[in-house]
């Protein structure tokens, strides 16, 4: 039966992600401490016995300055500390019995101080309380230093904080600690001298008018968009045009937004650049970690606790909520399905003795200098070997399709947030189609299909055959420099044209550095051929780009003036996106043709041109003609060149 979207949100984020979960409660006494607790108070208890011979009520003294009655109450006390503690915990037994029986790992922890971070980092599942440090100054500090220390980390975290404190102000305590917070130090800040005059002559004021303008949800939406500063910033000129009084400007409203979230960083987290987002109260994402939150509390009038199937519902509600795209959805249970799958156990992946000592061969026969380069090749190949095996998964594919069945609408919800529909319409085309033809997997040379631009904002394509480029290929020519064929490609304004002759395999689609779509042609549009260009790569055979992405070459020099000696000017090439090996091909293959074609081109004549030229000359004054030089045959030939 077919899933809907949001059924598929909760299987790939919650029901085939969460195989682990640690439960971290200052309240709940993991295994370990009770049995420790339970020895401890056998000892004690044993320490205190007593002889039970005579009247009990008799101050019977056991040491000195101790009686029958004193002994009894100690035994009470440490009875009583025990039992509660055992109590506490019965929740931490509600909690691992629920994942038990669901076939997933539990385990409990009292703080995180004493906690190795790997052991957190690796659990799917965090069920965190917020306030693991009740009598400190700050007792959600462990708490948040966890979750921000989680939010880059090398593995998706999910974290539920579990808490009796107010939902809304520890969700804006999160989401101020991940995003962190500017030095609240108004010189350091503004960095500007003018700046901070101002502010100190009209801090006051100001924070006034801020108190009276800014509530909790503006702070809410600065932490989740941060576009609202504009418009704060204009009410702040509002009130103080109407009484007549100094205006800040932009810098200082920015900066009383960054005093009023101080307040909620409780651990003076420095500004991160992680984009945070979020639901007030409910949720919040942030780099590698999701937060969902959960109050113990399910019903404050009647105090009903919260059970374990509570929070895996606000699970639910939480990622509902978030609404993944499509392509958070698809990866997510790439990543669970890789997870799940022995690789290096599958027959269908094995290689025999031979095939592995290959592998190894292929690095080990190198310099050392080459063994990154060939460790890449080699993890390539594995990955094919994991594609092919993940393609023919019947599991994945109806996943993905049924996903893909059920998200149709997204485009339709996306296209209605933009203001021109038509050119969405187009974005999505050129984004399509620079999917399908470009990968950003470089090399550490240039080669075929490598696209790249110059200082000059010219931009070029290796049609170089392959096997030319490859650095220890025996090419002796300017070694270690190397002369490559490029392309030159030529900027298409008109998208909606271009993409109407996409099919035809005559243009690439790429973006700029600074995220702009850009179209170009490899041909040109008259003849059909491309524009091509021999430059030298400096150090090619080196292997490696200048400054991780840069490569130097030598162009010739064209000018229109004609000189004796060949000149070449320095550029600097940097990458922009590698064509996948079927398009590289295509424009290969267009190099290749042009370059081996056979024969001279015939003289053309155009009759409707001379005349036309013919009929022009018969028109001009006759002092306009007497008047022209005379032109020789020579420079009549040149000029129709």
């Amino acid at each position: 039966m077919e899933k809907s979207y949001e059924e598929q949100i909760i299987k790939t984020f919650r029901d085939d992600a969460i195989k682990s979960v640690l439960l971290v409660d200052d309240d709940f006494v993991p295994y370990e401490s009770l049995v420790h607790e339970f020895l401890t108070l056998t000892s004690e208890i044993e320490s205190l016995s007593i002889s039970t011979e005579g009247n009990a009520d008799e101050a019977i003294t056991l040491e000195e300055g101790q009686s029958v009655v004193d002994n009894k109450l100690e035994i009470f006390r440490i009875i009583t500390t025990t039992k509660n503690k055992i109590k506490n915990s019965e929740t931490a037994k509600e909690f691992t019995e629920f994942f038990h029986r669901d076939k997933r790992i539990c385990d409990v922890e009292e703080r995180t101080d004493n906690l190795d971070y790997d052991k957190v980092r690796k659990s799917d599942l965090i069920i965190l309380d917020y306030h693991l440090e009740p009598g400190a100054p700050v007792p959600a500090a462990s708490s948040l230093d966890l979750i921000s220390k989680l939010s880059d980390s090398r593995h998706l975290n999910m974290v539920v904080i579990f808490t009796n404190e107010p939902l809304k102000q520890v969700w804006l305590e999160v989401a101020t600690v991940l995003r962190g917070t500017h030095n609240s130090d108004p010189e350091i800040f503004f960095n500007d001298k003018a700046l901070n005059n101002e502010w100190m002559v009209n801090s006051n004021e100001w924070e006034s008018y801020w108190a009276n303008i800014v509530s909790r949800s503006h702070e809410v939406a600065f932490l989740c968009k941060g576009d609202n500063i504009p418009k704060l910033w204009g009410e702040m000129k509002e009130e103080c045009e109407n009484d007549h009084c100094s205006a800040p400007r932009i810098e200082h409203v920015k900066y009383l937004m960054e005093k009023a979230l101080n307040n909620h960083n409780k651990i003076d987290q420095p500004i991160t650049s992680l984009e945070v987002h979020g639901n007030d109260g409910l949720w919040i994402q942030a780099g590698d970690v999701f937060v969902v939150l959960c109050s113990k509390v399910k019903n404050p009038e009647t105090q009903e606790i919260s059970k374990p199937q509570d929070v895996w519902d606000q699970i639910e509600n939480a990622l509902i909520d978030w609404y993944p795209s499509f392509y958070r959805v698809v990866t997510s249970q790439l990543q669970n399905q890789i997870e799940d799958t022995n690789l290096s156990m599958k027959k269908a992946l094995a290689k025999g003795e031979v095939d592995q000592i290959a592998a190894l061969w292929g690095i080990e026969r190198l310099p050392k200098d080459k063994h990154i380069e060939a460790s890449k090749a080699l993890m390539a190949n594995l990955l094919e070997d994991i594609f092919s095996q993940l393609q023919n998964n019947k599991e994945v594919v109806d996943f993905i399709t049924n996903v893909a069945a059920n998200a149709i609408y997204e485009k339709e919800k996306y296209i209605s947030t933009v203001d021109d529909a038509d050119e969405a319409h187009l974005s999505i085309a050129h984004a399509y189609n620079e999917q399908l033809s470009t990968t950003h997997n470089f090399q550490s040379y240039i080669t075929t299909g490598t696209i790249v631009k110059d200082e000059n904002n010219v931009w070029y394509l290796c049609v170089t055959p392959s096997c030319n480029t490859v650095p220890t290929q025996p090419v002796q020519e300017f070694k270690p420099h190397r002369q490559l064929t490029f392309a030159k490609l030529k900027p298409e304004g008109d998208l909606s044209e271009v993409l109407k002759e996409a099919h035809k395999s005559m243009h690439v689609f790429v973006k700029s550095p600074d995220g702009k779509q850009l179209v170009f042609s490899v041909v040109k549009q008259a003849s059909g051929m491309p524009d091509l260009v021999k430059i030298i790569v400096k150090n090619h055979d080196n292997g490696e780009w200048e400054d991780g992405e840069k490569k130097v070459v030598l162009t010739k020099n064209v000018t229109k003036k004609q000189v004796s000696e060949l000149q070449f000017v320095e550029r600097t090439f940097t990458p922009i996106a590698q064509l996948r090996p079927a398009y590289a091909a295509r424009f290969q293959n267009i190099q290749s043709h042009y370059e081996g074609r056979i024969g001279v081109d015939f003289a053309s004549f155009n009759l409707d041109e001379m005349k036309s030229q013919a009929n022009a000359s018969l028109t001009i004054p006759a002092e306009t003609a007497m008047s022209a030089p005379v032109t020789s045959e020579q420079e009549v030939i040149s000029s129709s060149e």
